[in-house]
């Protein structure tokens, strides 16, 4: 099946002789099952490129999208053609632990940066140039749950893992045992107890479980916590993506903690969160849910088009604007450290009311 393509255009204002397009790609899950939160990323970007569409025309922006399906194997194929037959000088989303780490590895190849890995694999983010990421390390996201968890007198946290984010089981319990919390770890997988007879849901005041889930176990490990077990607090590490996961786990009796390193696109309290919900306003074609990974792609977008207003136009100046400056975008500064890929922001929580309802 052929590759599906979008190719969308900025234009920016910039000195008279600057013609040169900076050209982007993304490989995205434009189908399958991921496809929602694909096109949510297609939707944030494009926003963001007709919002800053109305400047000088002779400096573009081009950006190419290839369907990946959410396979690593068509990821990886996408990259290649997009850095050698399509020239982009950067990549912008991914969506997955294993589509972005075969992505990392092309980008890595041909040094051209990686810039909004969505749901990617902290190694990929902390690795070496030129991957940047727009959320916080796990275990940092684990270390701001602990902490306010202690605030509502939680002794005993749950850990519920997929089989594919294992690898940071040591980093997450430690997080959580550094905030006084003791900890037992529940596989939910195929080879964890999602194959295996339920164990018991605590049902305590002072438990609580948390979620470092993918979307499917996610989703089946909320609604066996709900069977008899109504009051169970629960939060969510970022490898959910919220408002997907709601729509499956409607009727939560209890608050759900939910990290993030944006501000929640769903409350305008922030100028990001309302520059970004009167873009979305504006552009009736984009009728989907707000969710994170459309703002991160929106904040993508943003920042590309003031780093095409500064004259970068190649994979060498995209990596290194990205590495040795730091940028504000309304309210939110954007900065990666040398030693650190991902976004120097700090992780914000977000609470799921009974009703589904965001509140923060």
């Amino acid at each position: 099946m052929p590759a599906i393509r979008t190719i969308l255009l900025l234009s920016l204002a910039y000195g008279p002789a600057a013609h040169a397009a900076l050209s982007i790609g993304a490989s995205l899950p434009l189908s399958g099952p991921r496809l929602e939160q694909g096109q949510m990323i297609k939707d944030g970007l494009a926003v963001a490129l007709q919002e800053t569409s109305s400047a000088d025309p002779r400096r573009k922006i081009s950006l190419e999208v290839l369907d990946d399906k959410g396979d690593p194997a068509i990821a990886a194929r996408n990259a290649e053609q997009l850095i050698t037959q399509h020239q982009v000088q950067g990549i912008v989303g991914c969506v997955g632990e294993a589509v972005c780490a075969a992505v990392a590895a092309v980008a890595r190849r041909h040094q051209v940066p990686l810039i909004g890995a969505i749901l990617a694999n902290d190694e990929v983010c902390r690795d070496k140039l030129p991957v940047f990421c727009l959320h916080a390390p796990y275990p940092d996201e684990a270390t701001a749950i602990a902490r306010q968890l202690k605030t509502l007198g939680t002794r005993i946290v749950h850990l519920w893992i997929s089989d594919e984010l294992t690898a940071y089981e040591s980093r997450i319990v430690a997080a959580f045992e550094a905030g006084q919390l003791a900890v037992t770890v529940h596989r939910s997988g195929p080879t964890g107890d999602r194959a295996k007879t339920p164990p018991p849901f605590p049902n305590k005041a002072d438990e609580a479980h948390v979620l470092f889930l993918n979307h499917d176990d996610a989703v089946t490990t909320t609604r066996r916590l709900r069977q008899g077990r109504a009051g169970a607090l629960i939060a969510a590490l970022s490898s959910i993506e919220p408002f997907r996961w709601l729509q499956k786990t409607q009727g939560l009796s209890s608050g759900v903690l939910i990290a993030h390193s944006l501000p929640n696109p769903d409350l305008a309290r922030t100028r990001l969160a309302k520059a970004y919900q009167k873009a979305m306003g504006e552009f009736s074609v984009f009728n989907l849910p707000y969710e994170y990974a459309q703002l991160e792609s929106y904040l993508l977008g943003r920042l590309l088009a003031g780093l095409a207003q500064r004259g970068v136009a190649d994979k060498q100046g995209l990596t290194q604007a990205m590495t040795r400056n730091s940028y504000r975008i309304d309210d939110l500064d954007i900065a990666f450290a040398n030693d650190r890929r991902t976004l120097a922001a700090p992780v914000g929580l977000s609470v799921v009311s009974r009703g589904g309802v965001l509140r923060e």
